[in-house]
Formats: C-alpha cells, structure tokens, sequence
C-alpha cells in the first residue's frame, strides 16, 4: 500500500465512522474545532493526520483509535 492508498483509505474510514453517528462534515469539523475545509481533505485522503488528531477524532466520534485504523487488517 502506498501513502497516498493509505490517506484515501483513512480518510474513507473517518467519514464512515462520522456518517454513522448522523454528524455532517460541518458538525465534526464543529466538535474537533477544525475548519470544514481540513475535515473534507482528510477524508478525501488529501492530508496524513497527526496522532493527535486521530485521538481527537476517536473522542469525538466515541470509538476507540483503533477502529480508526480497522481498514488496514481489511483485504479488499
């Protein structure tokens, strides 16, 4: 996998994971304190977000950092 199949496919899971809990992207981008803007290029794949990101991404969203990462151990 490529860093930029990585970001794609982390950014697919984050938007996933949003959409089930009924949050738009202006409403994540509201709970995380982020510009709409950074939250639709993180889940076009367009960033690689920092650690602490991602922890404050699984706060928001009430899942553990790992279900973050849940792609990875995926074969598609």
């Amino acid at each position: 996998m490529t860093k930029q199949e990585f970001q794609k496919k982390l950014g697919a899971q984050i938007a996933k994971l949003r959409k089930e809990k009924n949050l738009s992207q202006v409403e994540f981008s509201d709970l995380l304190d982020k510009e709409k803007q950074n939250i639709n290029r993180l889940e076009s794949g367009g960033t690689n977000p920092s650690s602490w990101l991602i922890y404050e991404i699984s706060e928001v969203l009430g899942v553990h950092p790992n279900q973050i990462f849940d792609f990875i151990s995926k074969k598609k």
